[in-house]
């Protein structure tokens, strides 16, 4: 896994912040909120992540169970395919546990995966948690 990145993505309109392109793979995507987004927004990371390959969706922070729930609706409202994609809401595991998951446990058996993170805005909790994210990924075994 080194050498790989992580693909920051507005949860306002689904926009590539940092990292892009999006590529075809196998993608896993870390959903960030303390309670803002735009449920326009939140669809079109969405839509964007599930058609490069996203299936896995993990949410974060003081919203991560409503945002849990919202993203089951739009990937049940999008097709059958939603049930090849799983989700989860790690609301309040510290940066370090949810890091570890998202960069090795999150899609087990592949081993070539694509990250992204999605956000409104940038805290230094989210900091906190990229910080543990790089660190994960620089590593050469976990």
């Amino acid at each position: 896994m080194g050498g790989s990145k992580i693909i920051h993505l507005s949860m306002l309109d689904g926009s590539i912040l940092k990292g892009g392109p999006l590529l075809k793979a196998p993608t896993v995507c870390l959903l960030v909120s303390d309670g803002g987004y735009s449920h326009v927004g939140l669809s079109s990371v969405i839509e964007r992540t599930t058609s490069v390959g996203c299936r896995y969706y993990m949410t974060w922070g003081k919203a991560a169970d409503i945002l849990h729930d919202v993203v089951d609706e739009i990937l049940e409202q999008s097709g059958d395919w939603f049930e090849d994609v799983v989700t989860s809401s790690h609301r309040s595991e510290p940066p370090r546990e949810v890091a570890w998951f998202y960069i090795n446990a999150a899609l087990p058996s592949e081993s070539d995966v694509q990250y992204c993170i999605s956000y409104s805005k940038e805290t230094k909790k989210l900091q906190k948690l990229l910080n543990e994210c790089e660190g994960y990924l620089n590593r050469d075994s976990c």
